[in-house]
């Protein structure tokens, strides 16, 4: 009896240790399999993907002008500042509507009114200098052929400051040029693509995604230093530069 019940133990010590022996073969396999797997797909991912970025620049004629500019009176008292201040400033606006500027393009972006004053250096003091009020206007010139004229008639009227005219696309013209920058740059983006797979000796797949990273309209800005220099001629010349819209685009492909 003890015999048989020896080798009974023998048997089933001989079954624990095959079970464990396949239980360790079959972690060490499913460790070798998911680290195999992982590196596939990482592999995969970095074989099989194509990114190529393109960038297109328009320079485009502006379509509309933007003045900024200040009605600026002093008087000894604030009362007297701003009514002259008003009259002026009606004025101005009753100018720019005989130009055929619209209500619509006329804004009051500021209206300043401080006590004036000024340092002395003999006294060691500040001087007092009465009140002085500024008032800006805001005016959209739609036909850009008539800034200059509209400039001028404006200061003919009491507008005594000009800060700058900044020369810029209206948002119709804007959205068009951008629609177009946008086809350009992904035709670049493209054309990149397609060398790089040639050089790479592979095809090009199917977009997987196309996305724009940026985009950058620059309007440009006649200063007020160089409406001084012009002042003397009339009408004002007013020959504004091209702007600039710049567009950049990433596209995607999967590679056969």
């Amino acid at each position: 009896m003890a015999s048989t019940t020896t080798e009974g133990n023998h048997k089933g010590l001989h079954w624990i240790a095959v079970i464990a022996v396949a239980g360790l073969a079959l972690v060490c396999f499913a460790t070798v399999m998911k680290e195999n797997t992982a590196a596939v797909v990482s592999l995969d991912g970095q074989r099989n993907v194509l990114t190529s970025t393109g960038t297109h620049v328009l320079e485009v004629v502006p379509d509309q002008a933007v003045i900024l500019l200040d009605v600026n009176t002093n008087s000894s008292t604030a009362k007297e500042a701003s009514d002259q201040n008003r009259i002026l400033l009606n004025q101005v606006m009753a100018s720019l509507r005989a130009q055929g500027i619209a209500e619509s393009d006329i804004e009051t972006t500021n209206v300043y009114l401080n006590k004036a004053s000024r340092w002395d250096s003999k006294s060691q003091e500040y001087v007092e200098l009465g009140y002085e009020q500024r008032t800006t206007l805001k005016v959209t010139v739609k036909d850009l052929a008539k800034a200059g004229t509209v400039l001028d008639a404006a200061i003919s009227a009491g507008a005594n400051g000009v800060q700058d005219i900044s020369f810029e696309l209206q948002p119709a013209t804007e959205n068009r040029y951008k629609q177009q920058a946008l086809t350009d740059a992904t035709k670049v983006a493209t054309q990149k693509a397609r060398i790089l797979a040639d050089a790479a000796d592979t095809e090009l797949g199917r977009v997987t995604s196309v996305s724009e990273n940026s985009y950058n309209y620059v309007p440009w800005v006649y200063n007020a230093k160089q409406i001084e220099a012009d002042a003397a001629i009339t009408p004002t010349p007013i020959n504004p530069q091209k702007v600039s819209i710049s567009v950049s685009v990433t596209v995607s492909y999967e590679l056969e």
